[in-house]
């Protein structure tokens, strides 16, 4: 066995943990395992994505690989294609929000895609109605589960952390994780319209720790233009990602 199949296995036996089964037989583990913590979970699909990118960039050179963010290759948003949504693993034994997006994101072509969070399914069911916010502890704000998303199979469990700290979680029982794969799309689309949302709400707050103002873009942008830079340079000279700049400058009919 070459390295680089040696590390694609680990990765596959990492990702079966991180979704909370077995690797050797596909079982679920029980519900006392050390792999349920979402905490660990969360870490172990870190692990998973680094291997990923290692194995990515080629066995022997590790030496030199880095994890600058400026030398990533620029995934795009979450996706799955239906073949690959037929290959999740419904589980008896109800499960986390961040135990289905795992799930989800281990049969993802990870060289394309990134992986997919449980916040955007949460947020995606807050807006379908399935979830509702409630003030929490420490004045946090709680998703818990309206009659309708009750009545889908979403359950609230009550836990304890080994600080004696109580706590609970949504379980996501069969019916709701066939749910979640049965409205993925819209699950998709809404995470990306939240993602342009923020990524808009940065370029802003740029604008405001740069010019004093938040809606001054298109502005700067025009007297940039007028000014004879290119576009290269207005990117440079905003500091704003590019397809924003471009977006900005054909609306404006600049290019």
């Amino acid at each position: 066995m070459t390295e680089k199949e040696k590390m694609t296995l680990a990765k596959k036996y990492i990702d079966y943990l991180a979704r909370g089964f077995n690797p050797l037989d596909e079982s679920p583990v029980r519900n006392d395992d050390i792999v349920r913590n979402e905490r660990i979970s969360r870490c172990l699909m870190y692990v998973s994505e680094i291997l990923g990118e290692v194995i990515e960039k080629g066995i022997g050179q590790q030496k030199e690989f880095s994890y600058k963010k400026s030398e990533k290759i620029k995934k795009e948003e979450f996706y799955l294609s239906e073949e690959s949504r037929k290959k999740f693993i419904f589980s008896e034994r109800p499960l986390t929000v961040t135990e289905i997006a795992t799930g989800l994101s281990s049969l993802r072509d990870e060289e394309r895609y990134r992986d997919l969070k449980g916040v955007a399914i949460n947020e995606a069911l807050l807006q379908m109605g399935f979830l509702r916010e409630e003030p929490g502890f420490n004045g946090k704000i709680s998703l818990v589960p309206t009659d309708e998303g009750a009545a889908l199979g979403i359950i609230r469990d009550k836990r304890i952390s080994q600080q004696s700290f109580v706590y609970f979680v949504n379980l996501f029982t069969v019916p709701a994780q066939q749910f979640v794969i049965d409205n993925l799309d819209y699950v998709i689309e809404h995470n990306r319209a939240r993602k342009v949302m923020q990524k808009a709400k940065r370029q802003e707050n740029k604008m405001l720790k740069k010019y004093g103002r938040r809606d001054i873009l298109d502005e700067v942008i025009a007297d940039l233009y007028n000014a004879g830079s290119t576009v290269e340079e207005i990117i440079d000279s905003t500091e704003i990602e590019k397809d924003i700049v471009i977006s900005k400058m054909k609306a404006m009919n600049m290019l």
